[in-house]
């Protein structure tokens, strides 16, 4: 492949001038480089770098052989250690590693509560949502509940909700033999919460997906939906819907103990355990 001097077109291997600069000399023949793709002028690399990099790296070498060849490195070149960096906000001193003493705030608490970091990000977002395509974006997630709240509870049960965090916390508490995410017999869809002991399936539907199967991101979704309720149906299972989180406590107190209105007190907002006891009659 070779390229004009002035104009910088790709021109016939085999000529020796340009036809479009009139008679000017030809470059040299340009070669992409194997490792980082680059235009060289070499054979093959670009450079000793490349060159290493391109065969060292089908080098197969012991563990305790890579570990040897570190220990010399970081002795060889010890690097900067640590520095001490004065917070912007608090004019706190905090040691942080080399590579970040270009770091401005001493925490993330220091960096939310700056007012110039929240106008610059106020500024950020603005100049983001300016069009149309990406509001309509944020609008179909803020439709659809959000981004999502996911993580593990202490237990170690995947939660993908805030209302699956309270319920799967609720039922850990109290020592409730559940499974989360138990998939349908003969099914690939998945149920929220299947109460082991009594054979109760139970969906928690925090967005209420009848009242959002109006808004057209919803339609793959609320199909969904409907799929695994039809499957309920058809396979003949114990299964309840719930919207909140003060019905899921009120479905398990009155699973468990037959007797709902005895136990109401205990299920106000803001308690952390509820002891799910039976009731005597009197």
């Amino acid at each position: 492949m070779k390229y004009c001097i002035d104009c910088k077109k790709q021109i016939d291997r085999h000529s020796t001038r340009c036809r479009v600069c009139n008679n000017k000399l030809v470059a040299k023949t340009v070669r992409l480089c194997v490792q980082c793709h680059k235009e060289t002028t070499n054979t093959k690399f670009c450079s000793i770098s490349c060159s290493a990099k391109y065969n060292n790296k089908r080098r197969k070498q012991p563990t305790s052989v890579r570990n040897k060849i570190g220990q010399t490195l970081r002795k060889r070149y010890p690097g900067h250690g640590s520095v001490i960096i004065i917070c912007k906000l608090c004019n706190k001193h905090k040691e942080v590693p080399y590579g970040k003493r270009n770091q401005k705030y001493c925490s993330l608490e220091c960096r939310a509560t700056d007012p110039t970091y929240t106008k610059k990000l106020s500024v950020a977002g603005k100049k983001r949502c300016s069009g149309i395509t990406e509001r309509r974006r944020l609008r179909d997630i803020g439709r659809k509940g959000g981004f999502g709240h996911r993580g593990y509870t202490n237990n170690k049960t995947r939660y993908d909700s805030k209302l699956e965090k309270d319920c799967f916390e609720f039922m850990e508490n109290n020592c409730i033999n559940f499974i989360a995410h138990k998939a349908l017999p003969n099914s690939s869809k998945l149920s929220d919460i299947y109460l082991v002991d009594n054979k109760i399936w139970v969906e928690l539907d925090g967005v209420n997906r009848e009242k959002k199967k109006k808004y057209k991101c919803w339609e793959q979704d609320y199909q969904y939906w409907q799929d695994k309720l039809l499957l309920y149906k058809k396979l003949k299972l114990d299964y309840k819907i719930v919207y909140n989180f003060q019905e899921f406590k009120d479905l398990i107190v009155e699973i468990h103990t037959g007797r709902l209105m005895v136990m109401a007190p205990l299920l106000q907002r803001g308690t952390t355990k509820v002891q799910l006891l039976p009731c005597v009659p009197n």
